[in-house]
């Protein structure tokens, strides 16, 4: 209520007082204020103060992001965690979280960690950001992603968001034909996710498309949906 009231007039004395005792008072009430209260924005307040006394350790803010659903919590605890230089000890946690924006801030801590070749499997990862954080450090240790994407994609066993994968950096001249191919897979999830990566690179061809709109697989629909739309008159 004082972190709601502080923009209203004269609002911020009550603000400047919550803050004042999270800062000098028992260390217990930022803990209790960060863990338990439902409210983000006190969550928020309640992590400021816990980084600026040094209340948790790197284990303790990956156990924190991991564990929250406030997308700013999650956000600024994981890169203090990774700040904090322990990743043995916070980047498989990082990694495993359910959250995508904590598992890209895992993949990144993987490049300071040396540790460049464990990037490879969330290439396939279901969050975007993800994806994009694990070609970056794959190309910082001198990987070529879309090189493991086409491999990937030509395999026996394609994994599912290796089309759209490929779509986000690939080429046209080089990639259309394999995602083509892939949209008559027998993997649902890879027809549309070639869908997808067709849409990305401007490469849809409406007239197989509208095939894919009686696709027995929701996902082929919708991706199909979206590719049409510019072709919607």
């Amino acid at each position: 209520m004082l972190l709601r009231l502080s923009g209203r007039l004269r609002g911020d004395t009550g603000a400047d007082l919550l803050d004042g005792l999270l800062r000098d008072g028992d260390a217990a009430r930022v803990t209790a204020l960060l863990l338990g209260c439902r409210d983000g924005a006190a969550r928020r307040a309640a992590l400021c103060v816990a980084l600026d006394r040094g209340l948790y350790d790197g284990p303790g803010l990956t156990r924190v992001a991991a564990g929250d659903h406030d997308p700013v919590v999650q956000e600024r605890a994981a890169s203090a965690a990774v700040a904090a230089g322990v990743p043995e000890a916070t980047v498989p946690v990082l990694l495993g979280s359910r959250f995508g924006r904590v598992r890209a801030a895992g993949v990144t801590a993987l490049r300071g960690a040396g540790r460049h070749a464990e990037a490879e499997p969330y290439l396939y990862d279901r969050s975007g950001r993800t994806r994009a954080c694990a070609r970056w450090v794959l190309r910082r240790g001198g990987t070529e992603p879309a090189d493991l994407y086409r491999a990937a994609c030509a395999a026996a066993e394609v994994p599912d968001r290796a089309p759209l994968g490929l779509g986000e950096c690939g080429t046209r001249a080089v990639d259309v034909p394999l995602l083509r191919e892939l949209t008559a897979h027998r993997n649902g999830r890879v027809r549309a996710s070639a869908v997808a990566g067709l849409r990305l690179l401007d490469a849809a061809d409406p007239r197989r498309m509208r095939e894919l709109l009686g696709d027995p697989e929701p996902a082929v629909v919708r991706e199909a949906t979206r590719a049409l739309r510019p072709w919607a008159g």
